[in-house]
């Protein structure tokens, strides 16, 4: 990042006359960014320079997709198990509806009868 200052009137240059313009003077301020790709990097590892013996990476791949598994077994019974309740709470208030109307009915009807 460069930045640019006009400093105004003064000498510009030895001899000049007092009433020219100086020229706007310039400096660097930043000569790089944060996360610039500038410069050395470490050489990055790869599956063939690696010191773990093959069947140690595929036992621990093998682990990963197990947990995997078992991540979604756990989160399709926990979505399941909260329907299932929802259900029983939607079936619970439909019943409790019921009730409460049934009983309106026979004390309007036991109040209504001669």
């Amino acid at each position: 990042m460069t930045e640019a200052v006009s400093p105004g009137l003064g000498m510009a240059r030895s001899g000049a006359p007092s009433t020219s313009t100086r020229a706007p003077t310039t400096r660097v301020v930043l000569i790089s960014e944060a996360g610039s790709n500038v410069g050395p990097h470490p050489p990055s590892r790869s599956a063939a320079t690696s010191t773990e013996p093959a069947v140690i990476r595929a036992i621990g791949k093998f682990a990963v997709a197990v947990r995997l598994v078992f991540a979604f077994a756990f989160a399709f019974a926990f979505a399941f198990a909260f329907v299932c309740v929802f259900i029983v709470f939607l079936t619970a208030c439909v019943f409790v509806v019921f009730m409460v109307v049934l009983v309106l009915v026979v004390l309007v009807f036991m109040v209504l009868s001669p």
